[in-house]
């Protein structure tokens, strides 16, 4: 009796172990089925986020917007797992990758009139254009954005707003890939790497803004440069150089220039380096024209820019100045440079040595587009793309004295009144006797005039000395004036 109490209670207990192990395993598994849902909800959550983004990328294309910042996301692992890519118009997208899986990845390809529309592609590598179910169209990408989702252990796809979906694809939980294999940042624009070998490129706003300042610079330096050359043929001379200033850096100089038939002032300025060739005026010593030339990096010499069979002079009255421009090449959406030789009326690409265009981009070779100016004691010097031009310093120091040939006694003093020219409070003036014995001082009345007082020594009884008046305008500029000393009445 109490051996069958024993086994009743053992069953029991058994049975009792039994139901929690099969509770235990079962809980197991709903959780494991709850994180799957919850893991292939999150993915077609970043899937849709991604498709939105990849639309926003293609319609920058048409916009002409351009990749203001792009930042990666990290997981607590340190690896990127996303980008955030802020544009110029289209605000802050995200796109996130991932590794490849048995997810259906969507993408866009382009079609022979340049437009992208978007594709599917599935665990099997095979990729297909994605079609209107009612027209059989293409689903281009700036029309229609596809949405992801999962039903019944489903993708499902709809091209339609979720009006209708369709089957894609079993849903098996891996880690799946968001279109997007690698994102490469360079300074002049962001190439976007697509899982099935495409790519499509984006400019920067740094990189176009950054082209499009040379573009202005190079025009302005190169219609300068023209005027310039035409002014010195009238004899211009300059009377000052200013300083262009942005900020604590200098930027360019203003030169101010005089003479008959001339502007009054031209600017010139120091440009971002850039991919934009050398554009020079090379002067022919055969017939003494000056004509427009092109250097090319790594080139010694530059090569005639040429119209036809002529080459293009460099006159004001003749002709323009050559112009620079930017324009979108549309089979790959970057900007190359462009030149006009007729005002800009027309452009055709700039073409490098071997008959490529050139990609309007910041450069690592320094080619500076002006140097700074330098003085001397009567020129100017300053090159332009390579063009070096010297230019004559106005001489602004004119000095008038009333007599420059005087008669003193011994231990005698005479007083002569100077006006000079233009004078401000940088000019300074210093008399110098030509013999030890005499002394000479300056005694101001204002900026421009005053009285230059002379003493002859007790030893000046007989013969002739003098003095210089030295006057300089504190930039590199002097005029002397001699003051002949006779003795006698």
């Amino acid at each position: 009796m109490r051996t069958s109490v024993l086994k009743r209670a053992a069953l029991a207990l058994l049975f009792a172990l039994t139901l929690c192990g099969c509770h235990n395993e079962l809980e197991n598994d709903l959780n494991l089925l709850d994180r799957r849902i919850t893991a292939l909800e999150e993915k077609s959550s970043r899937m849709n986020e991604t498709i939105k983004g990849l639309r926003t990328i293609v319609e920058s294309f048409n916009n002409y917007d351009f990749i203001r910042d792009i930042k990666p996301v990290y997981n607590n692992k340190g690896q990127v797992v996303a980008y955030n890519i802020t544009f110029t118009n289209s605000g802050t997208i995200t796109i996130h990758n991932g590794t490849d899986a048995d997810t259906p990845i969507i993408g866009v390809e382009k079609d022979r009139n340049g437009q992208y529309y978007w594709t599917v592609t599935y665990s099997d590598g095979v990729t297909n254009p994605i079609y209107l179910s009612n027209t059989g169209q293409l689903v281009y990408a700036t029309s229609i954005t596809p949405e992801i989702k999962i039903e019944s252990g489903n993708w499902m796809i709809s091209y339609d707003n979720g009006v209708s979906w369709n089957y894609l694809g079993k849903a098996t939980g891996n880690a799946g890939n968001a279109f997007v294999k690698s994102i490469d940042n360079y300074p002049a624009f962001i190439r976007f790497n697509f899982v099935d070998g495409t790519s499509v490129m984006v400019p920067t706003e740094y990189g176009y803004k950054s082209c499009m300042n040379t573009v202005h610079d190079v025009n302005d330096n190169l219609e300068s440069l023209k005027n310039l050359l035409a002014s010195l043929e009238h004899k211009a001379s300059v009377t000052d150089m200013i300083p262009i200033m942005n900020g604590t850096d200098t930027i360019g100089c203003t030169l101010l220039l005089t003479g008959e038939d001339v502007p009054a002032s031209l600017s010139f300025f120091s440009c971002s380096t850039t991919t934009l060739p050398e554009i020079q005026a090379v002067k022919d010593d055969a017939d003494g024209n000056w004509y427009w030339a092109i250097k090319y990096p790594g080139n010694d010499e530059p090569e005639w820019i040429l119209c036809g069979e002529s080459r293009v002079r460099m006159n004001v009255l003749q002709g323009t100045s050559p112009l620079v421009g930017l324009e979108r090449y549309e089979p790959d959406n970057l900007y190359y440079w462009t030149i006009s030789y007729d005002g800009g009326e027309s452009y055709d690409w700039l073409l490098d040595d071997a008959g490529n265009m050139i990609a309007a981009t910041t450069s690592e070779v320094s080619n500076p587009v002006t140097s700074l100016v330098q003085t001397s004691a009567l020129y100017y010097t300053m090159t332009v793309n390579g063009t070096a031009v010297v230019i004559p310093r106005y001489n602004s120091m004119g000095v008038t004295l009333e007599q420059t040939a005087v008669r003193m006694h011994a231990s005698d003093t005479c007083s002569i009144p100077y006006f000079i020219e233009n004078a401000n409070q940088f000019t300074e003036i210093l008399p110098i006797p030509a013999d030890p014995g005499f002394k000479a001082w300056i005694e101001k009345v204002n900026l421009t005039r005053g009285s230059l007082v002379i003493a002859s020594p007790a030893s000046f009884t007989s013969g002739k000395s003098s003095v210089s008046l030295l006057v300089s305008d504190g930039k590199g500029t002097m005029n002397t004036v001699t003051i002949d000393i006779t003795y006698g009445e």
